[in-house]
């Protein structure tokens, strides 16, 4: 299923231009495992970036902190410097958030995966202010729902929570329904049955 979220999430990276977007769709086996890749992935990001910012005149971004690299660091504290340093990324201008989507393709351990976006969902935007510009996309999965139970039971300010079904089921539904919708033009009923 994450994968249709995956391809949404890229079709509004090209929406909106202005914000930036970071997916890490790596497959979460243990917590440190997973932080150890969205720093990897992090950091040749900032590298394969560093060449047309210069290009166009910007300014390089920093080196990933090392902090970031320490597996030591409880995953909650880690990821919050993780957001922290990528918020830091953002130009100084109004208009621009950071888009960090934390979507496996494969989960191992639902429960630590639930612990660790939790705590980041849960970021106190009066304490933190850097986190203003931070939006996250994160799973839950449909069958357990541990994460949506909990923002639900504790009133976590600035969450919207979207149950979106990706099953094949629904999927297939809905392109029977726009295939035969005489509203959509032709193109796109057509496309469907493709």
């Amino acid at each position: 299923e994450l994968t249709y979220v995956a391809k949404f999430a890229e079709s509004i990276e090209s929406t909106y231009q202005e914000h930036y977007f970071l997916q890490f769709a790596h497959p979460f086996d243990n917590v440190v495992q997973y932080l150890d890749e969205v720093v990897e992935v992090l950091a040749a990001q900032i590298s394969a970036a560093a060449t047309g910012r210069v290009e166009r005149g910007e300014a390089a971004w920093p080196e990933v902190p090392r902090e970031l690299y320490d597996a030591r660091l409880a995953p909650e504290r880690r990821l919050r410097a993780i957001l922290k340093f990528a918020s830091q990324l953002l130009p100084d201008a109004d208009g621009h958030c950071m888009v960090i989507a934390l979507l496996p393709f494969e989960c191992s351990d639902a429960d630590a995966y639930s612990q660790l976006v939790l705590g980041a969902a849960a970021i106190d935007r009066a304490e933190e202010p850097w986190f203003e510009r931070i939006r996250l996309v994160m799973y839950d999965d449909r069958s357990r729902r541990i994460a949506t139970k909990t923002l639900a039971g504790n009133s976590v300010r600035h969450v919207l929570v979207c149950q979106v079904d990706f099953s094949t089921p629904a999927l297939t539904d809905a392109l029977a329904r726009d295939a035969a919708d005489p509203a959509l033009p032709e193109s796109e009923r057509m496309a469907c049955l493709l």
